[in-house]
């Protein structure tokens, strides 16, 4: 499969091609690194392509950098002879069979057993400690004599089948902190205020993600960290076997009928970057988070475009009863994410859109159980767009109504028997 260049980007690739002896030099057991500018011209050659749907993005990244020595080995590079290079790496890299990955965090609840779930296709596993081969992790946190120490708690762990290490991490982190994420929002409600904002998120996780290769039999030679991670609220929380038995129940009645939701990725990804702002007390940032969620739930069509400010004001505000103020309320939101995104705030606004913020997250809260709960109404997220785009009001609805009929009636009208 030959890959695709973007419209619009070939002379771009021809450009970027033609820098890349300035800034690497192929040597007998790999390339040389000549600038700091190399990493960033082959990532904007990698911008130049779309990304097939059967990698990551990450791989294509991968597949750059194993082209870009094979390239310049050769005399007269041009683009064209990169694309065939790349075409041809990316051919064989697809060829690679997949690998078994886990990757794992503390968790501050502490379970009797173990115990495995599905999380929307994906294995999760809570315990009380990691599975015999995965205990010699300690050597990895402490390689350079100052590795984070592990709070008391359980294991969360996910495991997948992925043909690059990398690729492995993000997707199995990612899982890890979405998971955490789930059971959190199902222990909110809609309603009220919870003070300080960090109570909400019950389930925490600890502050390292380590991630073990079972082909190698070992660990990756690296780690990731959990900026969230604050070891004053580690311990807090009541109740959390309940709490955990309410989100799993939940998640068992979504799982039947996952497949059958397209706003379902979005949701869950909407629930992490509330559990973010939770878990982050910084005002500019919740405001900016609650807002992302807006924009991902009601912006971005499954082609990729993107609504203004007041078509997803406008849409937001078509489930609330009083649309008007729900449309103003979200408008001002956007101004204050939109000062905060672009330094054009003054100190302690962020702290003025405090009441807004909180409100806004409530709506939310709302409106994520309402997508998760509707959403197997619609094939695609494009057509929930087209459905909330349609007018509230039942006078101008049944106008609709009438002119769709006359349509119908005119231009397909019913054969004579």
């Amino acid at each position: 499969m030959t890959l695709l260049v973007r419209n619009s980007f070939a002379d771009k690739l021809k450009h970027l091609v033609s820098k890349l002896p300035e800034h690497f030099n192929p040597t007998d057991d790999g390339l040389q690194i000549l600038t700091w500018s190399g990493e960033a011209i082959r990532s904007a050659i990698a911008s130049c392509f779309h990304c097939p749907n059967d990698m990551h993005p990450l791989e294509l990244n991968e597949c750059i950098r194993k082209a870009t020595r094979a390239a310049l080995s050769r005399q007269n590079l041009s683009s064209e002879s990169f694309q065939s290079t790349l075409n041809a790496t990316v051919d064989s890299f697809r060829q690679t069979p997949k690998i078994k990955y886990a990757a794992w965090t503390k968790i501050n609840f502490n379970p009797a057993g173990a115990a495995t779930y599905n999380f929307f296709g994906s294995k999760i596993c809570i315990g009380s400690r990691l599975p015999s081969e995965m205990r010699e992790w300690q050597a990895v946190l402490n390689r350079d004599g100052d590795g984070p120490v592990q709070p008391i708690g359980g294991v969360l762990r996910c495991e997948g089948l992925f043909r690059s290490a990398w690729v492995a991490g993000y997707e199995l982190t990612d899982k890890i902190e979405k998971f955490g994420s789930f059971i959190n929002f199902w222990n909110n409600t809609s309603s009220g205020l919870v003070f300080p904002e960090s109570s909400r998120a019950i389930f925490k996780l600890g502050p390292t993600f380590a991630l073990y290769n079972y082909h190698a039999k070992k660990y990756d030679d690296t780690y990731w960290t959990n900026e969230t991670y604050d070891a004053q609220l580690w311990s807090w929380g009541a109740n959390k076997l309940s709490k955990l038995q309410n989100g799993i129940e939940t998640l068992h009645k979504l799982n039947r009928k996952r497949n059958g939701n397209p706003l379902l990725p979005d949701a869950l990804h909407c629930m992490a970057l509330l559990n973010n702002s939770w878990l982050i007390p910084d005002p500019q940032r919740a405001v900016m988070s609650v807002w992302m969620c807006f924009e991902r739930l009601l912006s971005h069509g499954s082609d990729g475009t993107r609504g203004g400010y007041e078509a997803i004001a406008r849409r937001g505000g078509k489930f609330d009863a009083d649309s008007r103020s729900r449309e103003y309320i979200l408008l001002a939101l956007a101004s204050h994410r939109n000062n905060a995104a672009h330094g054009k705030g003054i100190p302690g606004e962020a702290q003025v859109a405090s009441a807004l913020y909180q409100e806004c997250a409530r709506y939310l809260i709302w409106l994520i159980r309402w997508a998760i709960h509707n959403g197997s109404r619609f094939q695609t997220k494009n057509e929930f767009l087209e459905w909330v785009d349609i007018p509230k009001e039942s006078e101008r609805l049944l106008h609709r109504k009438k002119l769709h009929n006359l349509a119908m009636t005119f231009w397909h009208p019913r054969r004579e028997q």
